[in-house]
């Protein structure tokens, strides 16, 4: 990251070599700099590593380099952030000429509330994010907490997650006995979801040129989020739901990163 800051960014001390950077994003904070960076390489290396894979074994198309991949800033504290107090934040922001603070007034923080500082909660910087044509901020909160001893007579719930299925869960006692095993299906919601999908695709099929700007299918595609949000929860919720009747001690997920 610091040797790609010194090709872009010129200091007192050096000239960078692509100046026009500095032309275009005048004032640029440096945080926000630093992460644009440090996301650019990680979008790199999965790149590389998606190309690499796809030539030791070449199937379907080649992968292509993605321009844009939609990441939303962090407002870091003092430098973006200044909270003044409950419903009020300075926010430095770009108005088009500079880069200013700019005091925003926020919803009341019930959270604080929810996480009490004198608990040992302790808020994070936030991230701005868009959803539903709307901006927002929200602020997670950290406390650090000991964990619990392993109980090695308890059992756990293992749950592979899957594509035909949506999860396979079973309780697990140490010595490897199955307990309980269930599978997880949603059937009726996964239909009702795909013939949504089904009717998305025939429109896009009868549609030759979309006009630039305009969103196609915008309210089929939210019903398709939300449809699909509710299926994660109701499936987490279940799972919850399992751990605590079989009084197991964890939930092991399946990584399906590998």
């Amino acid at each position: 990251m610091n040797v790609v800051e010194k090709l872009v960014h010129s200091t007192g001390r050096r000239k960078a070599v692509y100046a026009d950077f500095d032309k275009k994003f005048v004032k640029f904070p440096s945080c926000l700099r630093r992460k644009v960076i440090a996301e650019t390489i990680g979008h790199l290396a999965s790149h590389e590593s998606r190309l690499e894979k796809w030539q030791a074994n070449p199937k379907g198309k080649e992968p292509a380099l993605q321009s844009r991949c939609n990441s939303f800033p962090v407002f870091y504290k003092d430098n973006m952030l200044v909270w003044r107090e409950n419903g009020k934040g300075k926010l430095k922001r770009y108005n088009g000429s500079d880069w200013i603070w700019f005091t925003v007034p926020f919803e009341p923080i019930t959270r604080e509330k929810r996480f009490p500082l004198k608990e040992g909660w302790k808020r994070q910087n936030p991230m701005l994010v868009q959803k539903d044509k709307r901006w927002r901020l929200p602020f997670p909160f950290e406390r650090k907490v000991t964990l619990q001893k392993k109980n090695l007579a308890q059992p756990v719930l293992s749950v592979d997650l899957g594509l035909t299925t949506t999860a396979v869960c079973s309780a697990i006692l140490p010595d490897g006995t199955v307990t309980h095993r269930e599978f997880m299906t949603y059937g009726g919601e996964k239909d009702r979801l795909e013939g949504i999908v089904g009717r998305i695709a025939v429109k896009s099929a009868q549609t030759s040129l979309i006009p630039e700007g305009e969103k196609f299918c915008n309210g089929q595609w939210r019903i398709v989020r939300n449809r699909t949000e509710e299926i994660a929860h109701q499936c987490s919720a279940h799972l919850v739901a399992l751990t605590v009747l079989y009084k197991c001690q964890s939930i092991v997920l399946s990584n399906r990163g590998n």
